[in-house]
């Protein structure tokens, strides 16, 4: 029997981290849906392909950002039902959530980790 998913290159840091920052800003959200399935299976798959101290080290690193963001700002998303798209340039990864075509945050990955948010 074949095997349904085999990695043959080393994970790409900057597709785990925008799949990260995903799952973590995704959280404050009433719900929060990738509007590209096939996209949002492939970057969860380069997480898993990081080793568990890598996404440990990975994670921490966002969540520290995400929380420096102002508290009011991120309590008005827990009711909104959010998009995302992902997208990659280059070097970059750009995360935006949406809701009702009205863009709520966005954010810009690089490939050192370094995260800016727009809001």
């Amino acid at each position: 029997m074949a095997a349904l998913y085999t990695s043959n290159s080393k994970p790409d840091s900057l597709k785990a981290d925008a799949y990260i920052l995903y799952m973590i800003m995704g959280s404050y959200f009433n719900t929060c849906k990738c509007d590209n399935a096939i996209l949002e299976k492939r970057l969860f798959l380069n997480y898993k392909d990081l080793s568990l101290n890598k996404q440990y080290a990975r994670e921490e690193k966002i969540i520290a950002k995400v929380e420096k963001l102002d508290e009011d700002f991120l309590n008005k998303f827990e009711e909104i039902d959010a998009m995302t798209r992902i997208t990659f340039e280059g070097d970059e990864a750009e995360v935006l959530f949406y809701a009702d075509n009205k863009v709520l945050l966005k954010a810009k990955i690089d490939r050192k980790g370094t995260i800016t948010f727009l809001a």
